[in-house]
């Protein structure tokens, strides 16, 4: 009787051995198979960021090297005429070449994100009564989806500053510590319900999802009384 107590003990036992290692192994498979595919998922945004960021480069060359020329030259002539039609062609030049540089700054060929952030704030868009103003560690080098993830992040946070907050001053800070690098964008405006913008923000979304691929977060926090802060964090890698 003792034996066979023993025997089914010992039968209890392998078997819970068997299973737990079975549900191990079933376990550490999903848990890798999640990890791939999380890693593919990411791989693949990065992909379409740099191909969205390649597509507005090449536009952004084109109106420039082909659009603007072409109309710079037909301004020529017709202001030769004294006809008025050259003023107006130089205000369409004029915005062609602001739209190229918002598509894609020159300075972000040369991977220098604090160059690439001084002609965003000396180019704030026409009718805008805030103060830009930039507190900038230029000494600061990132791989480019990081350094094109951030200048995002501040011509975002900044037009929507500039077009919905009312505000009369708008700060960016860009620094970094032991831990990484981080951007700032804070404005006194009228701020913004959080909740609301949460669910229909497709800029807050975009954003984040852009910090995201490059392992970096993002923070915002917005007040009627006391404007906005966006914050971009991005560890070092």
């Amino acid at each position: 009787m003792d034996g066979s107590s023993d025997l089914l003990i010992w039968i209890l036992v392998v078997s819970t051995i068997v299973v737990l290692t079975l549900l191990g192994g079933l376990v550490t498979v999903f848990w890798w198979h999640q990890r791939r595919l999380t890693a593919q998922a990411r791989e693949w945004g990065l992909h379409l960021l740099q191909a969205q960021e390649e597509e507005r480069q090449r536009i952004a060359n084109d109106l420039h090297d082909d659009v603007v020329q072409r109309l710079w030259s037909a301004q020529l002539q017709l202001s030769s005429d004294g006809t008025s039609a050259g003023t107006t062609i130089g205000g369409v030049i004029r915005d062609l070449r602001l739209l190229a540089r918002d598509l894609y700054p020159p300075a972000l060929q040369h991977l220098s994100l604090a160059r690439a952030l001084q002609e965003l704030v000396a180019g704030r868009p026409d009718g805008t009564a805030a103060e830009l103003t930039l507190d900038c560690d230029d000494t600061i080098e990132l791989p480019l989806p990081s350094l094109l993830s951030l200048y995002r992040v501040a011509q975002e946070a900044v037009h929507n500053a500039c077009k919905h907050s009312g505000s009369m001053n708008i700060t960016l800070r860009l620094c970094r510590d032991a831990s990484g690098v981080t951007l700032s964008i804070a404005d006194n405006g009228c701020g913004f319900n959080m909740n609301e913008s949460m669910v229909g923000g497709f800029g807050l979304r975009s954003m984040r999802e852009r910090m995201a691929l490059v392992g970096g977060s993002l923070l915002v926090v917005s007040s009627h009384e006391y404007g906005t802060l966006v914050t971009a964090r991005l560890p070092w890698q």
